[in-house]
């Protein structure tokens, strides 16, 4: 009976031990971590695009890593902070991956009045993929001073200086075919000479059949700090093109509408005409012959219309 227990006990362990081995096993065959994703190559570059490191990690359908990433020791640069490592591409065909090292750096920008005293410092922290981090580089508003406006901040070796303009009297003449049509005078800070800033200009002189077409500036004087403008004005035409050797046929025939600038022109008595565009009529085109250009016949400005001819050489 002794032997027949010691027996049973055996046989007990032996199961209990059969069994433990069985779900080991089991476990192993079909509760280990099933692998998915992609296997991508991973190449490292510094903040010059110098190859640092190469090697492999795991990726799943959202192109995320399925495990730690252990990156190089990214290089020290002098003025500059590392920050992180930054995906600059990844190529879903050839299952690579590259990082950049990603670095900050500080940005100091010192402000200084006319005279040269500091206004102000402004601070920022930008990172080398250009984006700003931290602070705020806008500049200040200049310091007023009387007789002047501020017209830009000037780069000099170590920031910034307020620039001004004086406020000084200006003449402004404004001329109707040469002769004095109305005069102002202004105290204004001009930056563009070309184009002074004049708020209210003339009333223009009116003509019958002409449309005023601006105040041009004809010429400015630095000593006196005068400035001369001539009236424009336009006329809309229609024009009729004559071919010299046919006469108007069909295709020499056009009729076109243009603008006309008539200035200096003696517009009452319609003469002294200095200036017609022939370059707006179009090209014509006749084998043999190079087209010289449009000869004018005739402007009737109570119509509105212009004759000219074509004229040719030949070949």
């Amino acid at each position: 009976m002794k032997k027949f227990k010691k027996n049973l006990i055996y046989f007990v362990l032996l199961v209990v031990l059969i069994s433990g081995l069985a779900g080991i096993i089991w476990q192993k065959d079909f509760f280990l971590p099933i692998t998915t994703g992609t296997v991508y190559a991973v190449d490292c570059y510094d903040n010059e695009g110098t190859l640092l490191d190469t090697f492999s990690i795991r990726l799943n359908d959202n192109l995320e890593p399925m495990e730690d990433i252990t990156f190089p020791t990214a290089p020290a640069i002098n003025g500059y902070t590392f920050v992180s490592w930054s995906i600059e591409s990844i190529d879903t065909v050839n299952y690579l991956i590259n990082y950049k090292a990603i670095y900050s750096y500080s940005i100091t920008i010192n402000y200084y009045a006319m005279n040269g005293d500091l206004i102000t410092t402004v601070n920022a922290i930008y990172n080398t993929l250009g984006n700003l981090v931290d602070g705020d580089l806008t500049a200040p508003d200049a310091p007023q001073i009387e007789g002047y406006i501020f017209n830009a901040w000037v780069e000099v070796e170590n920031g910034y200086k307020a620039s001004y303009i004086a406020i000084l009297n200006y003449t402004f003449n404004f001329l109707e075919q040469g002769e004095p049509w109305e005069t102002k005078s202004l105290s204004l800070a001009i930056t563009d000479f070309n184009n002074p800033d004049i708020d209210v200009p003339p009333a223009p002189p009116v003509f019958d059949n002409f449309s005023f077409a601006g105040w041009e500036i004809t010429s400015y004087d630095v000593d006196t700090r005068t400035f001369n403008y001539e009236a424009n004005f336009s006329h809309n035409f229609t024009v009729t093109i004559n071919d010299d050797f046919n006469g108007p046929a069909d295709y020499d025939v056009t009729l076109y509408t243009f603008y006309w600038n008539i200035q200096f022109c003696d517009i009452t008595n319609h003469y002294l005409i200095d200036y017609v565009d022939t370059a707006n009529f179009g090209t014509q085109i006749m084998e043999g012959y190079i087209f010289d250009g449009f000869l004018i016949n005739s402007i009737n400005f109570e119509e509105s219309t212009i004759t000219c001819s074509a004229i040719w050489s030949a070949i």
